[in-house]
């Protein structure tokens, strides 16, 4: 196998009805993990018609609003723990599951294929989510906070739609493809080999190393046992949830977006205060873009995690709140009204 992608083999309260398949939580969930008191759930269609699920929780004081989105594979019950982690610092949440992802409509009729059109329709359909769902609705500052591939989707939107945020946190952003999520084969062999395969009509095919979702535990991406589990307990009593792995499209999208990103200029355009999370330990993509890319933006801090893997919301219980400290210093400095 030439290729083993990461986003396909490392990653392996109650809940609104995800298209016509109700969301079951798993039985004996802690209750740290369960849905926050009073979250309400909802769609909105995007341009393409298709619906977008997003919750909302929180509210009421004069902090920031936190607009949410989760990486590839991910959606709103994984960050449950997380929302409210917001709301007891006095914090709304407004979180959106990506389309292809979460209760949010899927692309192929195989549910379990990541695919993509390109990048730009998913940071779209966030520009509709900021502009008609969350800002208009408090009047306050917003605030992105995205992880991993919403890491690099938002990265685009800063840089496409400046002045929609008052600032944003990017956590293990997805800049790039690191040596082991590709088995040592360069990203532009990789790229090439893809883009063969997508323009020969195998756009929706499996991109070599990637299937069905498996129920096993995941790799290098959090050292706590605990957290590490609950994305596949939902998996398991919730199977619309589900994602597998990527298709060649999806690889396409995601390389040619990452070569346009780190080409040079893209993020010196990014102006607003960033905080950028780094895990030192990230097999999933190359820390060093991470530096590299702060360097570039117009007001940026990185905060590198020694000892870290890539989910540093889901990391260890000392690994976890070093990070959501800095994070709160970061709202607190550049979320006033």
């Amino acid at each position: 196998m030439w290729l083993v992608l990461a986003f396909g083999w490392i990653l392996s309260g109650t809940s609104r009805a995800a298209g016509n398949w109700e969301v079951s939580p798993p039985s004996g969930l802690p209750e740290r993990f369960q849905a926050p008191a009073r979250i309400q759930w909802d769609y909105f269609r995007n341009r393409d018609g298709a619906r977008i699920r997003y919750c909302h929780v929180g509210g009421g004081s004069g902090k920031a609003v936190i607009v949410l989105v989760p990486g590839y594979s991910e959606f709103a019950e994984k960050y449950f723990e997380l929302m409210r982690d917001f709301v007891a610092r006095g914090y709304e949440v407004w979180q959106m599951d990506w389309r292809g992802y979460g209760g949010s409509d899927r692309y192929l009729s195989d549910r379990e294929k990541a695919h993509s059109l390109g990048v730009d329709h998913d940071v779209r359909d966030l520009d509709q989510f900021v502009q008609t769902v969350a800002g208009p609705k408090s009047g306050r500052p917003l605030v992105l906070v995205a992880h991993s591939m919403g890491a690099h989707l938002g990265a685009r939107f800063l840089h496409d739609y400046p002045g929609r945020f008052t600032a944003a946190v990017l956590c293990s952003p997805f800049f790039s493809l690191a040596p082991e999520a590709s088995q040592g084969i360069s990203p532009a062999i990789v790229r090439g080999l893809v883009w063969t395969m997508s323009t020969f009509g195998f756009g929706d095919s499996w991109a070599k190393g990637n299937g069905p979702w498996r129920d096993r535990p995941g790799r290098h991406v959090t050292h706590d046992p605990v957290r590490s589990g609950i994305q596949r307990q939902w998996y398991r009593s919730s199977p619309v949830l589900r994602i597998g792995g990527v298709t060649n499209r999806w690889m396409l999208e995601y390389l040619r977006s990452c070569g346009q990103m780190n080409a040079g200029g893209f993020y010196s355009a990014i102006k607003v205060p960033v905080l950028l999370g780094s895990a030192s330990e990230d097999v999933l993509t190359r820390p060093d873009t991470h530096g590299k890319a702060c360097s570039e933006m117009g007001d940026c801090r990185l905060v590198r995690l020694e000892g870290a893997w890539h989910e540093l919301f889901m990391e260890t219980d000392p690994l976890r709140s070093r990070w959501l400290e800095t994070v709160f210093e970061f709202l607190s400095a550049h979320s006033k009204p």
